[in-house]
């Protein structure tokens, strides 16, 4: 199976080049059964040195501790970096990568695994390890209105604020490249000073009423929240 085929031209014409907006894959990583994460990382520590070679770059890795809306078997998020989306395909061609091919197979869930090309919308400053909120977020085209977006991650950021959370991370013109998962829009990453804050920031009676906006705003059968350890 090449992974990278058949899509680059249809995700350069999606995403033009743009200096101040790196390029990410997002890479949502779900692994057979009584495969560990373990093997993912030996997976990593052989395609990465391979990916180096066409510019890809894994920038962060995020383990999910407790997936509060959508998929539960989620194993891991990967980032990674990458100068144009044709470099996914040298990537998948390069004949080391192929030769691992089993490998691949053999560790993960590919009717689950599912990777995106999204831009970086402010710079992003994951750390190496630390707790993170992340929310990647389905627009209901239905009710979509861009200046209440704008309003709500305004709100919510104060919010966050307020509790020691810090966005560090957004990606917009999301787009799916491979895979079965839902398709989504937007994330957003904000670093954990302590869990209890985060607590209290979902708790918080500004958050709870912004349920009905944020139900306006997207569609959170096909969205995802929880709380990610960097390693």
């Amino acid at each position: 199976m090449r992974f990278f085929m058949g899509f680059a031209m249809a995700v350069c014409l999606a995403f033009p080049a743009a200096a101040a907006q790196r390029l990410f894959m997002l890479d949502f990583v779900f692994l057979n059964e009584n495969v560990t994460l373990a093997a993912r990382d030996a997976y990593n520590a052989k395609a990465a040195p391979i990916a180096a070679r066409h510019g890809v770059e894994l920038q962060a890795t995020l383990d999910p501790v407790r997936v509060v809306i959508g998929p539960q078997s989620l194993d891991r998020l990967d980032l990674w970096t990458l100068p144009e989306p044709a470099a996914l395909k040298q990537w998948g061609d390069d004949p080391d990568y192929q030769a691992m091919r089993v490998e691949t197979l053999a560790v993960h869930d590919m009717t689950h695994l599912t990777l995106y090309l999204a831009r970086e919308m402010g710079p992003v400053r994951i750390a190496p390890s630390g707790l993170y909120w992340v929310e990647f977020l389905r627009f209901d085209e239905a009710g979509f209105n861009g200046d209440d977006f704008s309003a709500y991650m305004a709100e919510i950021d104060a919010i966050a604020g307020k509790h020691a959370m810090r966005r560090v991370a957004t990606f917009g013109k999301v787009g799916r490249i491979l895979g079965q998962g839902f398709q989504a829009h937007w994330m957003n990453i904000y670093s954990v000073a302590d869990p209890a804050q985060l607590e209290e920031n979902l708790r918080d009676p500004r958050f709870v009423e912004r349920a009905a906006m944020r139900n306006r705003l997207f569609d959170m059968d096909k969205s995802m929240m929880g709380v990610f350890q960097a390693r």
